[in-house]
């Protein structure tokens, strides 16, 4: 049985991914995976290659997250690791010159609905 983080990362990531096509973006993959990194959605819009880290807070049975807000998570080191993964999907679809960028998506879960923060350009390449 999946961990109730893993169970909530999912839930935010599904939730993150509907946003997305309601914004018309083209989703390519989803958990993209290289060494220790990760890259929870792959997508793109308007010929930019877009790379989708997801932070999702469980707030159904609490006020506030005891870990403080999800746009504060995405660390120093997440992103070095978000960079690697991004530059190995680059390589391993045979991506030649494209824009790309990073976008954080931070949602926060409510007993009745979802609040959800989209952040273009999150950080840099």
């Amino acid at each position: 049985m999946p961990s109730k983080s893993k169970t909530v990362g999912n839930r935010g990531e599904a939730i993150a991914e509907e946003f997305l096509r309601k914004k018309n973006y083209e989703i390519l993959a989803k958990q993209y995976r290289f060494r220790n990194g990760e890259i929870d959605i792959v997508a793109k819009t308007g010929g930019i290659l877009v790379f989708v880290e997801v932070k999702t807070v469980d707030l159904t049975y609490a006020s506030e997250s005891p870990f403080g807000e999800p746009e504060t998570w995405l660390t120093v080191t997440k992103q070095k690791f978000l960079r690697k993964s991004a530059e190995h999907y680059l390589w391993k679809n045979k991506i030649g010159e494209i824009d790309c960028r990073f976008d954080l998506i931070a949602i926060r879960i409510y007993s009745d609905h979802e609040d959800i923060n989209h952040i273009e350009n999150a950080f840099w390449m």
